[in-house]
């Protein structure tokens, strides 16, 4: 029974950790006059990643390496299958869209060279460096390409409005958002891999199933949430690049920083089966973007019906 009050637990830390470095972050940033591009692409992408990078972090140094990998491949898969084909079915999603088209085709050449990567077996720090400096590199020339001007000396905010409506503006205030953020996500990391693991054990279920599954669903919370947020304000090319911008940061940033700070052994099931089932939903999302442009209450379906079908065969 304590495993479960763990997975639950620490998911929950987890979600409300995050949330708390994210909106602390934020503040800091507006404060500093960063702009609203930089903010968007850095501290809220990666904030919505954080979830996905403590838990790989923590499972690698804890000996359960298929938890590690199976949190990002499976993280991948739910937002692409889940995260946008629920919301898809209330909303349909424009995705009619050149900076869309752009981003799907960086995180198509990043699957490619991380399913690379991965198939050698075994994930070291020189994978994980080049992998970051994907990720690098990419925040780089979004930057350099796409910097928002000053208006009346200030950035304008609006499009991220959402999402910095409830950062906290006094000091005090953001620096213990921050100091909570930063300490209850490695907590939050620690009793979800604890419990996870210990289920795992339990019901002779492989780590890396549950990596896929249950880690990989709850670490996708954070990124439901704001597609979710975003399609209701008929921002879906906000959604749709919260999605692609999550993936991206998901293989570059989290298993890249994982693999530097400790080995990633790649189990034999994922590379045989789930970086492939990966590979195939971003070619479909790929395929939905480029030829439909717009993703309707059919895709929605047909998405969440996958990704139903998927969650069956990984843990039947």
């Amino acid at each position: 029974m304590l495993e479960y009050f763990q997975l639950i637990g620490g998911l929950v830390l987890l979600l409300i950790a995050g949330d708390a470095l994210v909106s602390g972050a934020a503040s800091l940033a507006i404060k500093f006059k960063v702009s609203p591009l930089l903010i968007g692409l850095t501290i809220i992408a990666f904030g919505t990643s954080a979830p996905e990078l403590f838990v790989s972090l923590k499972a690698a140094f804890n000996g359960t390496p298929g938890i590690a990998i199976g949190n990002v491949v499976g993280s991948n898969i739910a937002n692409i299958l889940l995260v946008l084909g629920l919301p898809a079915i209330f909303y349909n999603m424009n995705a009619d869209n050149a900076d869309i088209r752009k981003n799907m085709k960086i995180v198509m050449f990043a699957s490619l060279v991380f399913i690379a990567l991965v198939l050698t077996g075994l994930l070291l720090w020189w994978h994980g460096t080049i992998l970051f400096l994907g990720i690098i590199l990419f925040l780089f020339f979004e930057a350099k390409n796409s910097h928002n001007a000053r208006k009346n000396g200030e950035y304008d905010y609006s499009e991220i409005q959402d999402e910095l409506d409830v950062v906290p503006k006094r000091g005090w205030k953001i620096t213990l958002f921050i100091l909570f953020g930063i300490t209850g996500l490695p907590f939050g990391a620690h009793y979800l891999v604890e419990g996870a693991s210990t289920i795992a054990l339990d019901f002779g279920i492989s780590e890396a199933a549950i990596g896929l599954s249950i880690v990989a669903l709850g670490t996708s919370l954070p990124e439901l949430a704001a597609v979710f947020s975003s399609v209701r304000r008929k921002e879906a090319d906000l959604a749709i690049g919260n999605i692609l911008g999550s993936n991206l940061f998901n293989m570059l940033a989290v298993m890249g920083l994982t693999s530097i700070i400790h080995p990633v052994a790649i189990p034999s099931s994922i590379i045989n089966v789930d970086i492939w089932i990966m590979l195939a939903v971003t070619i479909l999302l790929y395929l939905v973007i480029f030829r439909i442009k717009k993703i309707n209450t059919i895709i929605g379906v047909t998405f969440s019906s996958l990704y139903l079908i998927y969650m069956y065969v990984v843990l039947a």
